[in-house]
């Protein structure tokens, strides 16, 4: 059967589509290659220029959270969507999503993909100090990629798509289990002034914007970034193991205001969950001040 846009001109067939859109979708699709032809598009992974022109059923970079994809449609479907706001095609497979079977507490992911959640050996035989960990992707080539490029290369730009997959991932596994207070693990000193930025805070500070937009989460939050500070300097923690690193981190992290976290339920956020013993330090130091429990959400973590 010969379908009918076969039958019409290009131009045509652009006005047809460009009719079926909503106002700004469809300036966005006519300014496009326009914009695209003075200001050639790059992939914030590996930097290389590509065609950055949507489908006109997409939605491109933030604005996607206007999509009802990103949260009606499985989660790996939402996350390649925003993902092609600053990946190239070939960039896109290699952010690998964390799945089921996982560990409920953990959050790390078993191989084969086959059977139920279950704990992990570590989480069976340790009470953590966190309630639940989750995290968005492992922590390999695009979403270790994508991670450097924020943290040590300064492309604070991935602070918004990263910050909105967070977001979305928030809502889903939080929808029916509320939080009161979302804090972003903090930096010392020292560290925050060589960088010039907390990349935990920037995956963060657009959520209220993002809540007000979507109506979701239907919950009252609050975001914190001074309430849980880092109260010593300590060397980097690339690179060391499970024992090094905690040995490195205990009781770096103190509550500043007790009174704020008392009785709450805290959310803590941060880039990479590796060991856990970032979470672990700053999980016993917000119970220690009353919190009733601290969850944890990273944007990959180690398998």
């Amino acid at each position: 059967m010969i379908r009918r846009e076969s039958l019409m001109r290009p131009h045509a067939v652009l006005l047809e589509k460009a009719r079926s859109l909503p106002a700004g979708k469809a300036v966005s699709w006519w300014w496009a290659p326009f914009r695209d032809a003075l200001f050639p598009p790059r992939c914030l992974i590996c930097g290389v220029f590509h065609d950055s022109r949507p489908d006109p059923d997409q939605v491109r970079g933030t604005d996607a959270m206007d999509d009802s994809r990103l949260f009606k449609t499985p989660f790996a479907d939402g996350m390649a969507h925003v993902l092609g706001s600053f990946a190239c095609p070939v960039c896109m497979p290699e952010f690998i999503p964390i799945a089921s079977p996982l560990c409920p507490v953990c959050g790390v992911m078993f191989p084969g993909g086959q059977g139920p959640d279950h704990l992990c050996p570590a989480c069976d035989k340790t009470v953590r100090a966190f309630g639940k960990a989750r995290a968005l992707g492992a922590y390999e080539q695009g979403w270790m990629k994508a991670v450097h490029r924020l943290k040590y290369d300064g492309k604070i730009q991935l602070g918004r798509p990263l910050g909105l997959l967070l977001f979305s991932a928030f809502c889903r596994i939080w929808e029916t289990d509320p939080v009161d207070r979302i804090i972003p693990v903090p930096l010392n000193r020292r560290r925050l002034k060589e960088r010039g930025f907390n990349q935990a805070w920037l995956l963060v500070r657009d959520w209220p914007r993002y809540s007000r937009k979507t109506g979701r989460p239907d919950f009252e939050y609050r975001i914190s970034d001074d309430v849980l500070v880092r109260t010593r300097w300590e060397r980097s923690q690339t690179g060391l193991g499970k024992k090094e690193r905690a040995a490195g981190i205990r009781d770096a992290f103190a509550v500043k205001s007790p009174a704020k976290v008392k009785g709450e339920r805290i959310l803590l956020v941060d880039d990479v969950h590796t060991t856990g013993a970032t979470a672990e330090a700053c999980a016993t130091a917000l119970t220690r001040a009353g919190a009733r429990q601290v969850d944890v959400l990273t944007l990959a973590r180690t398998l």
